[in-house]
């Protein structure tokens, strides 16, 4: 995957509230899964990739989190911005890294716990446009889920699918966008900011998206994945990536 022409915008800026350890104060993206840091591992799987070009979004315990970086890895060359208002919507995040939607790129959610084969799938799609989407999964109301037509475009992401789609399955969390689209979805975040529409999901926009340009997607099924809400969450991931 060497020469890969894409950036990767990784929002970090979380708490992860109900994944606080006892006594321990730190951001979302420094839980452990095997012996590293989830943050760490997006980078080194990233990098094994050929995706070097990085920016981490920024909100809660932010010098923290980038000197940690800045020491584990010397001279990577990334960057970051600072989403002060981390405590909203994550639609606050996706918005302060809109500058760089004019080249291809990754946005991805820094709670995943994944293999490089998951990553590899979606850089790999002929999609521009693409999310994954993993097709065995709980129907319940916190997943984020996605609804696809036969020709393989997604229609809808959400908690809550409002129709029954030919394809439906649970979103991983990772959006590959190409420039063109990525102009588009710059534009629709700034129309919902500016409408005070702060503490949104980024998904929500999305939804927006994909009726102004095709959004594709691959399967994951059977691939080892997890997104991490809960202890139990963290638990699983620690089982699979030990």
């Amino acid at each position: 995957m060497g020469g890969v022409a894409m950036q990767a915008i990784i929002l970090a800026a979380g708490i992860g509230r109900r994944l606080q350890e006892e006594g321990k104060r730190q951001p979302k993206c420094f839980l452990k899964v095997g012996e590293k840091k989830l943050v760490d591992r997006y980078v080194d799987t990233l990098t094994e990739c050929g995706v070097t070009n990085i920016i981490f979004v920024l909100g809660y315990m932010a010098e923290e989190v980038e000197a940690h970086l800045e020491k584990q890895y010397p001279d990577p060359g990334f960057e970051y911005i600072l989403n002060e208002e981390y405590r909203k919507g994550n639609i606050l995040s996706a918005y302060a890294a809109a500058g760089y939607f004019d080249r291809p790129f990754l946005l991805m959610d820094a709670d995943v716990a994944f293999p490089s084969e998951l990553l590899r799938r979606l850089l790999r799609s002929g999609n521009e446009n693409c999310l994954l989407l993993d097709a065995d999964f709980n129907n319940d109301d916190e997943e984020m889920k996605l609804g696809a037509d036969e020709e393989g475009r997604v229609r809808e992401i959400g908690r809550r699918l409002s129709n029954n789609y030919p394809v439906m399955g649970e979103g991983v969390g990772f959006f590959k966008c190409g420039s063109v689209a990525g102009q588009v979805f710059r534009a629709l975040l700034k129309k919902r900011v500016e409408n005070q529409e702060e503490t949104l999901e980024y998904e929500t926009v999305l939804n927006d998206l994909m009726k102004e340009v095709p959004i594709g997607f691959e399967f994951v099924a059977g691939l080892p994945w997890t997104e991490i809400d809960f202890l139990e969450d963290l638990e699983r991931a620690r089982e699979i990536f030990n």
